[in-house]
């Protein structure tokens, strides 16, 4: 009985010593957000936030020793978490450190202030079902996916899928999509929503790599 117990505790430290050798810690930024009335300037309380972190799983080198020239194998929403301003509009983000596969490299952080997804529409479980099927083949493992996984998808969707989809929790205002990445500015990043879109699209350049970050977020009324 004892020695059942021994090899059992045995193959148990040694599945999680090669899950550990199998992973990496990454460092995030802790993140502060202040959520005010474009006119007024006033914070604005209980307006929901939903944060994503991106990343790239990458597969540096084939056979081992051979450089890959496509080294990029899929996007994962890494870290995910839903939130809502205090009475002074404020909300903070104090992720620090996250685990991930090894060679995983941190693309984007998505917040999505005052806008989400309808999960209720026949669409969006459709989309819902492939995502989860996506992951189960990248990361072969179960994920289970929400509207935080999906709500990027269909802001990117043409202008009639995003209209129907997306909503903003606090019908006053629009909402606002803010993407921080590590580079500096160049072509190719703009704000793709129009004046009809429950939404826009601020980029926040050379952001990702600071020690921390605080953001004024003027919510844009209707």
């Amino acid at each position: 009985m004892f020695l059942r117990q021994f090899v059992i505790i045995i193959m148990i430290t040694l599945m999680n010593g090669c899950a550990m050798a199998n992973s990496e810690m990454l460092n995030v930024r802790p993140l502060y957000l202040k959520v005010v009335d474009g006119e007024t300037k006033k914070p604005l309380e209980n307006i929901q936030v939903l944060y994503a972190l991106h990343a790239m799983l990458v597969k540096k080198r084939v056979l081992f020793v051979l450089p890959n020239i496509e080294p990029d194998r899929g996007e994962v929403v890494l870290y995910k978490q839903r939130s809502f301003t205090d009475k002074n509009g404020e909300v903070h983000f104090h992720v620090q450190k996250q685990r991930a596969k090894k060679d995983t490299d941190l693309r984007k952080e998505y917040l999505y202030i005052n806008l989400d997804v309808d999960m209720t529409k026949p669409n969006q479980v459709i989309l819902k079902e492939s995502t989860e099927s996506y992951y189960a083949r990248l990361l072969k493992e179960k994920v289970q996916v929400d509207n935080i996984d999906l709500i990027g998808s269909v802001a990117l969707g043409d202008k009639m899928e995003r209209n129907e989809n997306l909503l903003n929790p606090n019908t006053n205002f629009k909402g606002l999509i803010i993407i921080s990445v590590k580079h500096d500015p160049n072509e190719g990043y703009h704000d793709w929503s129009d004046k009809e879109d429950k939404f826009r699209v601020e980029w926040n350049f050379s952001s990702l790599t600071k020690e921390s970050e605080s953001i004024v977020i003027e919510l844009p009324e209707k």
